[in-house]
C-alpha cells in the first residue's frame, strides 16, 4: 500500500502542488491515491518520495512493516541510485 495521501496531506499540499514539484502528472498521483493506479516505476515513486522529503520505503507500507530486511533495504537505495543516474544521465537525440 503506498501512503502517498497521507504524507501529502501532513505537508498541506494538494495533488496539483506535488505533481508541479515531482514533475509526475497529477492523474497519476490520484490513480495512486485512490488504488486504481496498482503499479508504478520506481522513478515515479523516487520522484514522489523527493518532492515529499521522505525515503522511498516511507511511502510503501505492507501492514506496518516498512522494510524491515536489510538485504531489501539495500536493494531499494540500490534502486534509488540507479534512478537517480538514470535522470542526470538523461540522453537527447541530435
Amino acid at each position: 500500500m503506498i501512503r502517498l495521501r497521507e504524507l501529502r496531506t501532513q505537508q498541506c499540499m494538494s495533488q496539483r502542488g506535488l505533481s508541479r514539484i515531482s514533475r509526475v502528472p497529477q492523474s497519476v498521483i490520484s490513480g495512486i491515491e485512490s488504488g486504481k493506479l496498482q503499479h508504478t516505476t520506481v522513478t515515479v515513486c523516487k520522484k514522489l518520495a523527493d518532492a515529499l522529503g521522505v525515503h522511498v520505503d516511507e511511502l510503501i507500507d505492507n501492514e506496518g512493516v516498512h522494510c524491515m530486511n536489510k538485504n531489501l533495504q539495500g536493494w531499494i537505495e540500490r534502486i534509488e541510485e540507479l534512478a537517480t543516474v538514470a535522470e542526470e544521465t538523461e540522453v537527447t537525440p541530435d
